[in-house]
Order: structure tokens, then C-alpha cells, then sequence
């Protein structure tokens, strides 16, 4: 961030690769695997549109014994310099660990810890889904002016 407390380039990269280190240093070595016997659940997506410039996309990508076991809940915002959406914040369950995404501009930074996921507790997964919606819900406004904010430079 530079001294007017903006984003350029430069900091833009040196956040992503500090971000990128700090998540290899709390990802185990090996993959965590969901169930074998896991279904794919691709209709399970529900979208809420939290105003005319933000909508939470919410991915239950995989059930398992009638219970979410890998998701995605993702914040999208109309990007300040065009028309388009993207995504400017998200929560999910992958390597091993719920964990957090935050964007500069177009450069979606590596994941930040929230909770290690244990081995085989999937009511423990299908828990975080919603507490990741509710805490999707709770911020996204504070994301979103952060987010829009990171494309003046």
C-alpha cells in the first residue's frame, strides 16, 4: 500500500506472494480427500442478491451421507472500472483447511486459515458451509468498498 493508503502494482504482488507463503506454511503436505463414495452436487448453488452491485454465490460441491462436505461460498461485486461481475471475496474447503480468499484489483490472494478441517468429520464441514454464509453475509459490504477501493491506484 502506498502512503495515500492505495494499491499499486508493486504491493499488489508482494501481498500475493506473502499471502501465497503464509497459506504453504498451514497447507498439509498431502491433499485432504473428500469421501470416496462422495456425490458431486452440481444443482446445489444458491445466488442472493445483496444489492444491485453484489450477489453471494453459495457452491455445496460435494455431499456425502446427506451432508456437505466441500464448498465454495463466493462474494461477486460489479467491478468499479467496467460492467462486469467477479469475485472479490470467497470461503471454502479445500486442502485441508476452511479458509479465505481477499482480492487487489484482479489478483485474488492466496487463502487465509479459519479453522484446520479434522480428518473425517464431516458434520464439522457441513457446519463451516453455513457459518462461511452467515460470515459472507456479515461482511461483504466492508469487503466489497475494500475491494472496489484496491483498483484506484
Amino acid at each position: 500500500m502506498n502512503s495515500k493508503g492505495r494499491y499499486n502494482r508493486q504491493s499488489a504482488r508482494l501481498a500475493k506472494r506473502r499471502a501465497q507463503e503464509d497459506f504453504d506454511a498451514i497447507v498439509k503436505v498431502e491433499e485432504f480427500s473428500i469421501p470416496s463414495d462422495a456425490q458431486p452436487a452440481p444443482d446445489k448453488c444458491s445466488v442472493f442478491q445483496l444489492d444491485e452491485n453484489v450477489e453471494l454465490r453459495s457452491y455445496a460441491q460435494y455431499e456425502y451421507k446427506g451432508m456437505v462436505v466441500k464448498f465454495s461460498v463466493e462474494s461477486f461485486g460489479r467491478n468499479p472500472m467496467g460492467k462486469d461481475f467477479e469475485e472479490f471475496y470467497a470461503i471454502d474447503s479445500s486442502h485441508g483447511v476452511i479458509h479465505y480468499h481477499t482480492h487487489i484489483g484482479t489478483h485474488r490472494l492466496a487463502g487465509r486459515e479459519l479453522a484446520p478441517m479434522p480428518a473425517g468429520d464431516w458434520n464439522f464441514v457441513n457446519d463451516w458451509y453455513q457459518k462461511a454464509q452467515d460470515k459472507c453475509f456479515d461482511i461483504w459490504k466492508d469487503e466489497y468498498d475494500k475491494w472496489c477501493g484496491s483498483f484506484w491506484t
